[in-house]
């Protein structure tokens, strides 16, 4: 994850440079799709050593070879948003491509419950009044075919 968040805020740096020239940068987030990547790692891995069966993390050794959380979904969804990062007119700069309403819950969950915690208790909180005030501002920003179920 801390590697996700590292190319996030290059990703963010790079935007607001490149801005100046009128060039938009894309941010394309994939869950999980079938690709090569997960046999490709278990095969550089191998079979976890001795040590790695002995260490404290040896749960996690061995799970890293299971193949039953192996993402099912072809990836054409996201092949469709690098696509529309490309050549839409105009691009988004986030794109969060997920193959179930399930995940998506889960990641938009995520994203309020670190929007709440980063308003907990600072010296310049926001109200619920106030935060759903920005939300409306920012939902007002959207192009209309952006918006959540079209409005």
């Amino acid at each position: 994850m801390r590697t996700l968040a590292i190319l996030e805020a290059h990703t963010d740096a790079l935007a607001i440079e490149m801005e100046q020239f009128g060039v938009k940068v894309s941010n394309i987030e994939p869950s999980s799709y079938r690709t090569a990547l997960s046999q490709s790692a278990r095969e550089r891995w191998g079979e976890p050593t001795d040590e790695q069966r002995k260490s404290p993390y040896a749960e996690y050794y061995a799970g890293r070879m299971d193949t039953s959380r192996d993402a099912t979904t072809e990836p054409h969804a996201v092949a469709e948003a690098v696509q529309h990062a490309l050549f839409g007119d105009p691009p988004k700069y986030r794109y969060m491509v997920i193959p179930s309403a399930e995940e998506a819950t889960w990641v938009i969950s995520s994203t309020v419950s670190k929007l709440v915690q980063l308003n907990q208790q600072s010296e310049f909180s926001f109200s619920r009044d106030e935060l759903v005030q920005m939300l409306d501002e920012a939902l007002e920003k959207l192009p209309n075919d952006s918006k959540v179920g079209g409005n």
